[in-house]
Parts: structure tokens; C-alpha cells; sequence
């Protein structure tokens, strides 16, 4: 069974609750355009789910429990504005190849365990974590990354040797490579770390 969203709907937290009680095969749930603060827990009993579509969304978080969705392949949260944070647990999700978060501009890092997600061919953005998510680090176990990648925050490095390593090691199918400082609601600069970084 498959559950698409049509723009601009709203549907309750109790309603999607039941719904995904009764719907455990489901393999495909795009709820683009929906207005929904949040999912419930029960999105991991979804074991079977492979694509989740959250785009333009009005949620805020992701339940942990989405860590649980062990054959999730696909997952789209692209323009959720109000999205501030992802699971912790992310690194769970070891059959994800597309993760996009492209205009989600509220998270301020990643959270730790994105390197476990070795099968990503797919990652719109990464934002660089300063001391308790992921690092730059993270990019090395994820080989098969290709097409575009935008590696953001870069002003939360602390080692830039291991940086310049990192970015293009084992990277040939990446087409496009954007490097970002800072974030869009802060225009402060590092020159000097920006320089040691070329």
C-alpha cells in the first residue's frame, strides 16, 4: 500500500497514529505538504517502510524511533523549515541511499553516527557538528557519495589537516562540491581559517 500527500493538507497526530498502526507493510509514505508538527512513535513499526517523503512539511523533529526503519532507502525532508534537529540514532538507518535536506536551514548539526550510513550515494547537505556531532571525519567512510554535496558550518572545524583529506578521499563520482561557513542567519567569517584550508 502506498499513502501519498496532496498539497497543503492537514492531517492530526491521532489520525496518523492510527493509520500507521493498521498500515505496518507499508513500504512508501510521502506526506509532502502536510501540516504536521511531528510523526508519531509508531513510524518505527514501519519495518517495511523503504521510502519516507516529508518535503515541505511543517515538522520540527523526528521521533527516535525513525532510527528503527532499518530498510528506509529513502529519506526526503527537503524544505522543512521547521525542522530543527534529526535522530540521534541516525546511524541506524545502515540501507539509506538518498537523504535530502536541502533549505532545512534550522539544524545546526549533524547528529553523531553518519558515518555508519555507508550506503549513501545521496546527501545533499553536511553540516559540520562542533563538539558533539559528527565531523568532517564522518565523510571518509561514505564512498559512494556522487552527483552534489554541500558541506556546511565548516566554521566548526577544529582540525583542518584532517579536512583537506577528507573531503575528496575516495569522492571520484561527486560532480559538485559546495563549501559553506557559517550559516545563513550569521555572516561572520574565519579569513584565516578559510586560508590555512586552501
Amino acid at each position: 500500500m502506498v499513502i501519498l500527500g496532496r498539497p497543503c493538507l492537514y492531517i492530526s497526530n491521532f489520525v496518523l497514529s492510527d493509520l500507521l498502526s493498521k498500515f505496518k507493510k507499508l513500504r512508501v509514505l510521502s506526506l509532502k505538504y502536510y501540516y504536521i508538527a511531528g510523526l508519531p512513535d509508531s513510524i518505527g513499526c514501519l519495518r517495511h517502510l523503504r521510502y519516507l517523503d516529508l518535503s515541505h512539511t511543517t515538522i520540527r523533529t523526528l521521533p527516535e524511533s525513525t532510527g528503527s526503519l532499518y530498510n528506509l532507502q529513502v529519506l526526503i525532508l527537503r524544505g522543512c523549515l521547521h525542522l530543527m534537529k534529526l535522530p540521534s540514532n541516525i546511524g541506524n538507518l545502515i540501507n539509506l541511499h538518498h537523504f535530502d535536506i536541502t533549505g532545512v536551514v534550522l539544524i545546526k548539526e549533524m547528529p553523531l553516527g553518519m558515518k555508519k550510513l555507508k550506503s549513501l550515494h545521496v546527501l545533499s547537505n553536511f553540516i559540520v557538528g562542533k563538539d558533539s556531532g559528527s565531523h568532517m571525519s564522518d565523510l571518509k567512510n561514505l564512498k559512494f557519495l556522487r552527483g552534489q554535496l554541500c558541506i556546511s558550518r565548516l566554521d566548526n572545524i577544529t582540525d583542518l589537516l584532517d579536512t583537506r583529506q577528507t573531503i575528496l578521499f575516495d569522492k571520484q563520482d561527486l560532480e559538485v562540491l559546495m563549501l559553506e561557513w557559517g550559516s545563513q542567519f550569521d555572516d561572520s567569517r574565519d579569513e584565516v581559517t578559510e586560508k590555512k584550508c586552501t
